[in-house]
C-alpha cells in the first residue's frame, strides 16, 4: 500500500548568509567495526537533489541605476554601490561574502559551495561569473578526488544557469530587443555614432554608461530578426567601447547595441539532480546533471579510491568559521538539499531527476531531508 502526501514540501535549508553544515559523524556511527560508506573502496555513485540559491545578487558595476528585483530569501543581497566604493564595507552581505575581492582572494563571483566534503572526496558547485550586475550566479560542478596520494580536480562546463527574457510588452520608447517568440531578451543601451567597417576593435557609440570595463561583458547587435554577438568589451570611454577582437561585417551609424535584458536565477525554484559516478576499473569519473552526462574524464593516478574513515560534512567543509568573509573559507552552500545518497556502484542512468531511486541493497549512505505537511 502506498501513501500519497500533499502539502508544502520541506527540505534541509541553508539560508542565504548562513554559517551551517551537517556532520555525518564517524565516531557516532561506528562503534568498533567499519561498515557502510566507511568500509567501502572502489566504484560508487554520489547523488543529490538540490535547489541552489543565487550567491551573486544584483549588484552595481556600470553607470546605470540598479534595477529593482523581486524580494527573495533565495537571492544574496547585492550592493547598490560599486564594489570599489568606500561605503561597500557598510553592507553586511558584502562583509559576509565580498562581491569582488581586489586582492584576488575568493569572493561571490567564484564562490564554491560544498555539497559533500571529506579529505579524499569533495563535490562542490562553483560559481564562475565576471560581475553581478544583472548577472546571477552561473554554476559548474567541481569534483576533487584523491587516489593513491594524488589529488586532482575536475570541472564541468556551466550546468545550472540563469534564464533571460520575459514576455514582451509594447512601449513606444522601447520597440527593440524582442525575439520572434515575443520574448524581450535584450535591452538597447546604446547606438553607433560613427560607421564601423569591421576594421579595428574600437566602436564609437553613445551613451556608454551601461557598459562595464575590465570584465567579460558581451555586447550584441540586431541582424534581421535575430541577434548576433558583436564582441566582448575590454575598456570604454564616454564615447566609445573597445572589443577584444574586430567584428565583421561591421556596423552602420544608428545601429543599436544591446545587452541581455532581465536575467533571472530561475533555478532557485526548481530541483537539480547532481550525480558523480566513479569506475574503479579505470578510474573514470562521470558527472551527470538532470540525467545528462556533462563530464567524462579519468583520474590519472593508479590505485583505487577508498572512503576516508572520518566524519563527513554536508553543506560546508566543516571548518565552521564565523565572521567576515567566512562563507568563502567555509565553502558555504546556500540553498536546499532534498536528498543525498551514495551507492556502491557507478550509475549512468537515473529513473528520476526529482528524487533518488536506488536499490536499497546498493546504498552506502542515504539521507532524506524532504517531507510534506501532514
Amino acid at each position: 500500500m502506498y501513501d500519497v502526501l500533499t502539502g508544502k514540501q520541506r527540505s534541509l535549508v541553508f539560508p542565504v548568509m548562513c554559517n551551517g553544515f551537517v556532520t555525518v559523524g564517524y565516531d557516532a556511527n561506528v562503534a568498533t567495526t567499519d561498515y557502510g560508506i566507511w568500509d567501502h573502496d572502489g566504484s560508487f555513485c554520489f547523488e543529490a537533489v538540490i535547489t541552489p540559491y543565487d550567491v551573486n545578487g544584483y549588484g552595481k558595476w556600470s553607470g546605470n541605476t540598479v534595477r529593482s528585483i523581486s524580494n527573495s530569501k533565495k537571492i544574496m543581497p547585492g550592493l547598490p554601490v560599486l564594489h570599489t566604493d568606500s561605503s561597500a564595507s557598510n553592507y553586511q552581505s558584502n562583509l559576509y561574502l565580498k562581491t569582488k575581492d581586489t586582492s584576488g582572494s575568493a569572493d561571490r563571483l567564484n564562490h564554491r559551495m560544498s555539497l559533500f566534503h571529506s579529505t579524499s572526496l569533495k563535490i562542490q558547485l562553483m560559481n564562475d561569473t565576471e560581475h553581478n550586475e544583472n548577472n546571477p550566479a552561473n554554476y559548474k560542478v567541481l569534483v576533487t578526488m584523491t587516489i593513491g596520494g594524488a589529488t586532482q580536480s575536475f570541472t564541468t562546463d556551466y550546468v545550472i544557469s540563469p534564464d533571460s527574457g520575459f514576455q514582451y510588452q509594447y512601449a513606444s520608447t522601447d520597440r527593440e530587443g524582442f525575439d520572434v517568440s515575443g520574448q524581450f531578451v535584450y535591452d538597447e543601451v546604446s547606438s553607433v555614432t560613427s560607421g564601423y567597417s569591421g576594421s579595428g576593435t574600437s566602436i564609437t557609440c553613445n551613451p556608454t554608461t551601461a557598459f562595464i570595463e575590465n570584465v567579460a561583458q558581451d555586447v550584441y547587435a540586431r541582424s534581421g530578426r535575430d541577434f548576433v554577438k558583436v564582441g566582448t568589451i575590454t575598456t570604454k570611454t564616454s564615447s566609445a567601447i573597445t572589443l577584444t577582437s574586430a567584428y565583421s561585417p561591421g556596423l552602420s551609424i544608428g545601429d543599436g547595441l544591446f545587452l541581455p535584458s532581465y536575467v533571472e536565477p530561475s533555478y532557485i525554484n526548481s530541483f537539480q539532480h547532481i550525480a558523480v559516478s566513479y569506475y574503479s576499473n579505470d578510474n573514470a569519473i562521470e558527472v551527470y546533471v538532470n540525467g545528462n552526462k556533462v563530464l567524462d574524464t579519468k583520474h590519472s593516478n593508479s590505485g583505487t579510491f577508498a572512503f576516508d574513515k572520518e566524519s563527513y560534512y554536508i553543506g560546508a567543509n566543516g571548518v565552521g568559521a564565523t565572521g567576515d568573509n567566512t562563507a568563502s573559507s567555509n565553502n558555504q552552500f546556500m540553498g536546499e538539499i532534498h536528498e543525498l545518497a551514495f551507492s556502491n556502484r557507478a550509475k549512468d542512468s537515473f529513473q528520476s531527476h526529482s528524487n533518488i531511486v536506488s536499490n536499497l541493497n546498493n546504498l552506502l549512505m542515504y539521507l532524506r531531508f524532504e517531507e510534506t505537511d501532514a
